[in-house]
Parts: C-alpha cells; sequence; structure tokens
C-alpha cells in the first residue's frame, strides 16, 4: 500500500528518497562550510588576510652599468637608492632570476641574508633598477645612519660570473 499525503499525492519509495537526499545534501554543505569556517579561524589565516595589506619596505637600487674591457663595472658614483613601503601583494616575495645576461642582487645586514635575489637583464651599458624585497622574520636597520651591505653579480650570456661588486647602502 502506497501512503497518501493531505494533499492527496501519493508518496513513493523513490520520492521519499530524493526528499531525504536533498536535505541531507543541504545539512551537508552546511557542515563543510561550517568546518571550512572554524578551520580558517583556528589555524590562524585570519591574521595572514590582515598582513596582505600591511606594507613593508622594499628598496630600489638605480645603477649605472658600463662595459670596460670585457667587464661590466658599475659606476658607484651614480648608485643611488631609494626605500618604498608597498603592501606584500605589489611585492615579488621570492627569488627572482633572469635569463643570462642579467644582472643580480642581494642584500645583507650583520652578515645576515635579508632580502630574495632580484635581477634585472642586462642589455649594454645604461641605467638599471633592481627592487629588493626583505625576507619575512628578519631583523632589518632601525635607523638612517646603518647601512646593509648589496652584492652585486653581473653574468654574461654564457651564465658565467663576469664581475663581482658590493656596496654599502645607507638606510632610510
Amino acid at each position: 500500500m502506497v501512503p497518501q499525503l493531505r494533499n492527496g499525492c501519493t508518496l513513493t519509495r523513490n520520492k521519499a528518497i530524493s526528499i531525504a537526499l536533498f536535505f541531507f545534501m543541504k545539512l551537508y554543505k552546511i557542515l563543510i562550510l561550517l568546518l571550512f569556517l572554524s578551520t580558517i579561524t583556528t589555524t590562524g589565516c585570519v591574521d595572514n588576510i590582515k598582513k596582505i595589506n600591511q606594507k613593508t619596505p622594499v628598496m630600489h637600487l638605480n645603477m649605472f652599468a658600463y662595459e670596460n674591457d670585457g667587464k661590466i663595472t658599475l659606476d658607484l658614483q651614480k648608485t643611488d637608492r631609494h626605500i618604498e613601503y608597498l603592501p606584500l601583494l605589489k611585492q615579488t616575495r621570492h627569488d627572482k632570476v633572469e635569463a643570462p645576461p642579467y644582472i643580480t642582487g642581494i642584500a645583507f645586514y650583520n652578515k645576515d641574508k635579508i632580502s630574495y635575489i632580484a635581477s634585472t637583464p642586462y642589455n649594454g651599458p645604461g641605467n638599471y633598477t633592481l627592487t629588493l624585497t626583505f625576507e619575512d622574520g628578519k631583523i632589518l636597520p632601525k635607523s638612517s645612519n646603518e647601512s646593509i651591505l648589496v652584492k652585486l653579480e653581473f653574468i654574461d650570456a654564457q651564465g658565467q660570473l663576469n664581475n663581482v661588486e658590493r656596496i654599502s647602502v645607507r638606510w632610510a
């Protein structure tokens, strides 16, 4: 015997199963959503979302490179820098190396590597800009009278180290 509902419709076994599955799927989606939200809040991912808009320093190094007897050299008198505070999403947060030939740079403070590797393609003598982004958790200089050491390497078209320069750059 097939049960009759109040409105006169009959409830078959297949209809009952599909109604039960419908409500079970609704409940399942709600449970998954609650699990997802609780995971985000307990693991600290909410704090990471807040850090996305946090501004941290980056250093732009503008330099003039020229060739002298086949060696790529920097005119250290024409090297200047400025520090800018950018949101994390606008920064390169990993080592970045171009295809040869290129100029690459890395920053050190108190003998500790504090920046990711940055590079720019070398296209002959001229002006070049390197943007150094700093690693999380590294101690950076606090005052303008402190300096960081920037190591610059020049890699030729064959991928061989052509020249290495080290410059002391004032912070601020």
